[in-house]
């Protein structure tokens, strides 16, 4: 399995008009959303090769604001590629976001 690192992000908070920390980590089994959300994440965690990747989530005030699905090549020239990034069905509005930047600190 990908060792991944947790890592305290900051992330604005429409709801409450204020920052707050969120936080980066490897996702769990029950963390999958299974209605609701584009992807379908039971599936895609059936299909991850968690010996070459894994899947990442965000959180932040008890919730989980995005997901991404990814492997590292390490082979000849070492880059990671990303299959699955999304937000929460509950963050895509066009404006404003209720929680902000969920998918530059996915893909950071």
């Amino acid at each position: 399995m990908i060792n991944c690192e947790c890592f305290e992000v900051p992330v604005y908070l429409q709801s409450n008009d204020s920052w707050d920390i969120a936080r980066l980590e490897p996702a769990l089994h029950n963390d999958m959303p299974s209605r609701g959300w584009s992807c379908h994440w039971p599936t895609i965690w059936e299909n991850t090769d968690f010996e070459q990747g894994g899947i990442i989530k965000l959180t932040a005030s008890g919730q989980i604001w995005g997901l991404m699905r990814f492997e590292i090549f390490p082979s000849p020239s070492n880059f990671i590629e990303i299959f699955n990034l999304e937000t929460t069905p509950a963050n895509r509005q066009p404006n404003p976001k209720l929680v902000a930047p969920v998918g530059k600190w996915l893909v950071w």
